[in-house]
């Protein structure tokens, strides 16, 4: 059932996401991450968990609150994001993406060089695809196979 849920729910924000600005995209990902935090009990366990065993007591619970609501709400911004990634555009991605230092990339590649791209998770970093697409940098993507196989 919860799979199924999920499902109809990309679905529905796939195609009801692309039609929002771009700034009502933020603000809704601020609220769905809001409310995500707040009932997404879970998740909210494994995530202080989580800084429980990687940082000990270096951060009180309040600041340890603070960060998994962050986490939230960064999660949610990039799922919304990849939903309303369609508007995206040879034409306009510059706008919404920003590439440093990539002239040193575009320098050295060619049909004869090869090269691979390691990016961690900080920011919105699916859409460095989009933007290598938008730059004919062509390549092959390595991703993880989701646990929903709907």
């Amino acid at each position: 059932m919860r799979y199924q849920l999920e499902w109809i729910g990309l679905v529905v924000a796939s195609k009801l996401v692309p039609l929002l600005s771009r700034k009502a995209c933020f603000y809704l990902a601020g609220f769905v991450g809001s409310l995500l935090a707040i009932f997404d009990r879970h998740g909210r366990k494994v995530a202080l968990s989580n800084l429980q065993a990687a940082f000990g007591d270096q951060y009180s619970p309040r600041q340890q609150r603070r960060i998994v609501r962050q986490s939230f709400l960064y999660f949610a911004r990039t799922m919304l994001d990849l939903c309303w990634s369609p508007r995206l555009t040879r034409q306009n991605f510059a706008r919404y993406i920003e590439l440093k230092n990539f002239e040193e990339t575009t320098r050295g590649t060619g049909p004869e060089r090869t090269m691979m791209i390691a990016c961690y998770h900080y920011g919105n970093f699916e859409w460095l695809s989009l933007a290598c697409g938008f730059l004919d940098l062509t390549g092959t993507i390595i991703s993880q196979e989701f646990k929903n196989s709907l």
